[in-house]
């Protein structure tokens, strides 16, 4: 994936426009998913789902958001603080087995070294260790991991200020961790919690989650106000990540994001999340949040399943996303539930590799619809070429007035976008022209100042 710089010999003047190549030609897949129903039933977690495991066992760890009311087993009755008389408030994890029955009860505290944690701060995020244990960050800046057969805490450090992103895990057993909020670095630790080095001292956009490719020189970063992924890489022969990221799939809002455990191709979400909503060719209906497939090897793009919301309000978030051991069963999960099933399972009994689809494939070349629309000043225009040529990208008023040639020239097959900056043009609706080898396609925009 590459970025054109800005041409001094444009046509141009004060129209500001960068061409973008994104050869991601949407493919079909032979894992096909099938949506089994809410995971254990279809009760849901009324305040929503933050995190998601499925660790070596096959077991299912989830952990929703809110504090409840700690239930001593025991008695059926709360548990009350001595000094203050009232009952404990504390957050907790669920773990289930693959047939849906409880594998434990649920989990409120965390003992390490022989210090007993109570999970009085928010918990974070949820990932499953190379090894099959379970990694829990928090609000406060600690992870923890946890033997996924006990239960019981192996380790603990504090890795950060504030609340974390669910964090990425290599093939090696290195960590890599960043804040949710925007600013902070994204730092690598190793298999025994020791500080390796930074991938970025400032990590743009805020992440509930990110993940790594298994050798560790990719990181996938979706800070969600971003509308993309932002990729990070370094070469095998160096220990140094680049500053400036690959953009890949403008446009999208992905809160969750994992490796999947065979085919190393990262899925995201695509869903609203505070202050974004996916754009372009990644809008969705209000009542489907979803999830994407990408190949790092081949930069294929699928979509992969949908959770198909009963009652969807607007607000819903595609929060957390995980895999069997296997790859053949996924659980999704929601936040800001309202009243929907907070945790969904899909199991596959297809292979796990792309495979192109014909019937997929396009004509000659298509135009997609600019997005954002309406805009100020700044939109961007997507098409596809299936085949080389020479294309021409023209923008004109509505009374056939030329305003601009936004490109000109010979093209290889792919997807490719433009933008187009109209700061010094006044509110109204535009016409875009694509023109290639003899056929043309046009698009509407509107220009709200």
């Amino acid at each position: 994936m590459s970025t054109c710089p800005l041409r001094s010999n444009t046509v141009m003047t004060k129209h500001v426009w960068f061409l973008s190549i994104l050869i991601m030609p949407l493919q079909s897949v032979a894992q096909v998913w099938t949506d089994t129903g809410g995971f254990p039933d279809a009760a849901t977690h009324s305040e929503g789902i933050h995190g998601l495991a499925v660790d070596g066992a096959n077991k299912l760890w989830v952990q929703p958001w809110a504090a409840t009311t700690w239930i001593d087993p025991a008695t059926g009755s709360a548990v009350i603080d001595p000094f203050t008389g009232l009952e404990v408030q504390t957050h907790r994890i669920f773990v289930y087995n693959p047939d849906g029955s409880a594998a434990m009860d649920p989990i409120r505290t965390i003992t390490v070294g022989g210090l007993t944690d109570t999970l009085f701060t928010n918990l974070r995020g949820l990932r499953r260790h190379i090894n099959g244990d379970i990694i829990l960050v928090t609000g406060a800046g600690d992870l923890y991991i946890i033997d996924h057969n006990t239960g019981e805490g192996i380790a603990k450090k504090r890795v950060g200020v504030g609340s974390l992103s669910a964090p990425g895990i290599d093939a090696a057993g290195n960590f890599y961790v960043a804040n949710v909020v925007e600013g902070g670095p994204i730092n690598i630790y190793d298999s025994e919690l020791n500080f390796v080095q930074a991938v970025v001292n400032y990590s743009p956009g805020f992440s509930r989650s990110f993940d790594v490719s298994a050798d560790g020189n990719e990181v996938y970063w979706a800070g969600y106000t971003n509308n993309a992924v932002y990729r990070y890489r370094r070469s095998a022969a160096s220990n140094n990540f680049g500053s400036v990221p690959d953009t890949l799939l403008r446009g999208i809002v992905a809160e969750s994001i994992v490796r999947h455990p065979v085919t190393g191709h990262i899925w995201f979400s695509n869903a609203p999340a505070a202050g974004a909503e996916p754009t372009g060719q990644w809008a969705e209906e209000d009542a489907i949040l979803s999830w994407v497939a990408y190949d790092p090897a081949s930069d294929q793009v699928h979509h992969a399943f949908k959770y198909h919301l009963d009652s969807p309000v607007g607000d819903e978030k595609a929060r957390a996303i995980t895999f069997s051991p296997d790859g053949m069963t996924a659980y999704a999960a929601i936040f800001d539930t309202n009243n929907n099933v907070s945790v969904r399972k899909f199991t596959s009994m297809g292979r796990l590799s792309f495979e192109p689809d014909e019937s997929l494939v396009p004509g000659a070349f298509s135009l997609d619809q600019n997005y954002p629309n309406p805009f100020n000043p700044v939109t961007t225009i997507t098409f596809v070429l299936n085949e080389p040529g020479q294309a021409r990208l023209i923008v004109h008023n509505m009374l056939g007035q030329y305003v601009t040639t936004l490109m000109d020239e010979q093209l290889t097959a792919g997807r490719y976008e433009a933008h187009f900056d109209a700061s010094d043009l006044g509110s109204g609706t535009y016409i875009y022209h694509l023109e290639f080898e003899g056929d043309r396609r046009t698009g509407k925009m509107v220009l709200l100042k």
